[in-house]
């Protein structure tokens, strides 16, 4: 434990360093001899029962009185004689000698004392007894300060790595590092659930699988953001800047939302993709810096930790700032870059898709010899002939003619005396 203790105490940022193996209780150690034990017919049963009968005492009998409630009569060494460790030793212990022929008989009973058989000292021990998984357990406890829990365990584990252990002992971490690994371990999948809903819910509204990855791509300026936040301010990752990441990459998706989005609806209304970037990078710029900044003013009171209790919330607030900062500046430069990158993309994908799909080929239209039939009326267009100096000539009138045979098609010529049949 002096070697752990050691060791633990190298680590920066850990102090109160205590183990519940200290010494605790006084106690009275006492280490039996089994060789001697055998020789004078002794058994390990014999001698506790003679010690526990001296220490803490055995009733041997009630004592019954005519009308008064039953009393046991315990038998028990005196607080002078249990205090002393040389009358501890001289308490008596029926035991059993071997005859001439080498059998235990109840007629070769002799008396043996304590200090016969065993050595009697002073010692220390533990107030309580801990186990684990049916395990005796010895605790070494320690207080983080100035430094996250999660670096100064990284550290303490390090450090406990080149101390030597007996054989059968192992070091393990304690149950608060424990539930902070599983608390990191769930947000680290709560962060990963939250890319692929994000991913999901964009591929659904746009109604494409690379479009999204526009917005997705942000998200690493965000965490170059906040890491560098947490470098600046000295903080660390944990679970509270953890959960300020999570809520960034909403925060981030948002203005590639704003700017994807109207570029979208300014193409369909037919405007070029360069064009419809720049303007709608001048006509979102507004919305984007507003929106960022209402939440950047909101978390930095967080960051000035004036209350108590703010130490451990700040980081959030440190990485929900660094988050917003870095996709804000760079959003008129590289989701533009990035779009047109995956538009490219997607009219390569569209492309490729088409020439894979077999064309539906256009019927041919076939002339046949119609077998002879009745005949099917057709229109007649009639233009009367008036004289070239009687005005305008009226328009062609369109009359169905009689069922016939064939249809006629009859021009009337617009000079006198000239028919055409």
């Amino acid at each position: 434990m002096n070697d752990l203790e050691a060791a633990a105490a190298t680590v920066p940022g850990l102090a109160d360093i205590q183990d519940n193996g200290e010494s605790g209780s006084p106690t009275v150690e006492i280490t039996f001899d089994p060789a001697l034990m055998a020789q004078l017919g002794v058994t390990t049963q014999q001698a506790v029962s003679a010690l526990r009968t001296t220490v803490g005492g055995q009733v041997v009998t009630q004592l019954r009185r005519p009308g008064k409630v039953q009393q046991d009569i315990t038998v028990v060494a005196a607080d002078v004689d249990r205090k002393d460790l040389s009358k501890l030793g001289s308490i008596p212990i029926k035991g059993t000698v071997p005859n001439s022929s080498g059998n235990v008989t109840q007629s070769s009973t002799s008396l043996v004392t304590l200090g016969q058989v065993a050595t009697i000292a002073p010692g220390t021990g533990p107030v309580q007894i801990q186990r684990l998984n049916r395990n005796r357990t010895l605790t070494v406890t320690g207080t983080a300060v100035g430094r996250s829990l999660g670096d100064v365990a990284a550290d303490l584990r390090v450090a406990l790595a080149s101390v030597p252990l007996p054989p059968g002992y192992t070091v393990v971490p304690g149950r608060q590092v424990n539930r902070f690994n599983d608390a990191l371990a769930a947000l680290l999948q709560a962060t990963a659930l939250a890319l692929l809903l994000e991913y999901t819910l964009l591929a659904a509204l746009y109604e494409s699988f690379l479009y999204p990855l526009v917005l997705i791509l942000s998200v690493p300026l965000g965490l170059v953001g906040s890491i560098f936040g947490l470098y600046l301010t000295g903080n660390t990752i944990n679970i509270f800047s953890m959960m300020g990441l999570i809520m960034a990459f909403g925060l981030v998706a948002k203005n590639g939302i704003l700017l994807v989005d109207f570029a979208n609806q300014l193409r369909r209304q037919g405007t070029p993709r360069t064009e419809a970037l720049a303007l709608a990078v001048r006509t979102r710029l507004r919305p984007i810096l507003m929106t960022s900044a209402t939440m950047l003013f909101g978390m930095l009171p967080l960051t000035f930790k004036s209350e108590s209790g703010a130490e451990s919330r700040a980081p959030m607030a440190v990485v929900v700032i660094g988050a917003l900062i870095t996709p804000t500046a760079l959003a008129t430069i590289v989701l533009p870059a990035v779009y047109t990158l995956f538009d490219d993309l997607q009219g390569l994908f569209d492309q490729v898709v088409a020439s894979l799909v077999p064309r539906s080929r256009d019927p041919v239209l076939a002339v046949t010899d119609a077998a002879p039939g009745p005949a099917i009326p057709g229109p007649t267009i009639a233009i009367p002939a008036t004289p070239i100096n009687e005005g305008p000539m009226p328009a062609p009138t369109l009359t169905a003619a009689e069922p016939g045979p064939l249809a006629s098609l009859t021009t009337m010529s617009s000079q006198p005396g000239i028919h055409d049949g």
